[in-house]
């Protein structure tokens, strides 16, 4: 009865007038302009201005139109069946039905792809539905986005910690601290391991099918990892090496004494 640009058009006073309509229809159709009047604390040359913006030339055919606008909502209202929906709601609180859902829910998580199909009623749910499921998907996708790349570098910045350990881990045997390099080669095995853990949740989810995209970020993870177990041969290598030539050097000045 009350348009969008009808409301738009009422002042404050008009506005009160119209609020205590809505809130109180089933009163006003049998109060008169004055009653209203002073219930809504207005003059009647108020009350009279709305009707005139609501469409009707006096308060009289105001009355009869919300009248007749609630005898027709009330119709729609009785008209509405909703045994099915009571019986639907009923049969959703059994174990079978609870079972067939888990059921259907195991053949949708399985599926490569789901088809929605419906006609009349049935295809607006249809379309809801696919419009649903195109949404979970994208956000599943956006996930596995976030984890994949979250990994990858995980990867890279725990296997650079372990290759620069290594380095370093080089270098201290050079300058004769076998303990310090050996503290250093522990510390780049526990930073490689992490790095190591990372590569391994990739794997999985290669294996799942998950990862479909984001190749060349995973190739320079690997490459990175790789390196850094290269390091860490090299390194280790390279301790045994200065050790045992600290230890001939020691024993060439011991026999010149």
């Amino acid at each position: 009865m009350f348009t969008h640009e009808m409301v738009k058009s009422f002042n404050q006073l008009e506005m009160d007038v119209y609020n205590y309509i809505v809130q109180n229809e089933d009163k006003v159709i049998y109060m008169k302009v004055r009653e209203l009047a002073d219930v809504v604390h207005v003059s009647t040359t108020t009350v009279l201005r709305f009707c005139k913006k609501a469409g009707c030339e006096g308060y009289s055919e105001f009355r009869l139109k919300l009248k007749q606008e609630l005898k027709d909502s009330r119709k729609i209202a009785l008209d509405m069946d909703i045994t099915a929906m009571n019986d639907f709601f009923q049969r959703a609180q059994t174990k079978a039905f609870q079972e067939n859902m888990k059921e259907a829910m195991d053949y949708l998580i399985k599926s490569t792809s789901v088809i929605f199909v419906g006609v009349g009623n049935s295809s607006i749910m249809g379309k809801y539905g696919a419009r649903y499921f195109n949404n979970v998907v994208r956000k599943r996708m956006a996930e596995v986005s976030e984890q994949f790349e979250m990994l990858c570098f995980q990867v890279i910045t725990f296997v650079g910690t372990a290759r620069t350990h290594f380095i370093n881990a080089i270098q201290s045997a050079k300058a004769g601290n076998f303990d310090e390099a050996e503290n250093l080669i522990k510390e780049g095995d526990s930073a490689f391991s992490q790095g190591h853990n990372g590569h391994a949740d990739l794997l999985t989810m290669d294996a799942n099918g998950e990862l479909s995209g984001g190749m060349m970020l995973l190739m320079h993870a690997e490459d990175q990892l790789m390196s850094a177990e290269n390091f860490r041969i090299l390194a280790k290598e390279f301790i045994e090496l200065y050790r045992k030539l600290e230890e001939k050097t020691a024993k060439i000045v011991c026999s010149m004494e």
